[in-house]
């Protein structure tokens, strides 16, 4: 997914979050920093790569869905 979309991981999970309709909060230190996140917002995550994403965390144990999510 990475690869596929050019950008990082931590910008792939920012993307799965502005996906889920949430707006991420950044906090930056330098003007350097605020390109990640626009890259981020640039990444279209399909709904597989949502999905597979969720299912990877899940795996983890990482809870992915809040009470306020609507559904996909």
């Amino acid at each position: 997914m990475v690869e596929k979309h050019q950008v990082d991981t931590a910008q792939i999970a920012m993307s799965w979050a502005i996906a889920k309709g949430t707006v991420p909060i950044i906090g930056v230190t330098k003007s350097s920093h605020v390109d990640g996140p626009i890259a981020a917002a640039d990444v279209e995550l399909t709904n597989q790569e949502v999905e597979d994403l969720e299912t990877a965390a899940k795996e983890t144990g990482v809870e992915v869905k809040a009470v306020w999510e609507q559904e996909m």
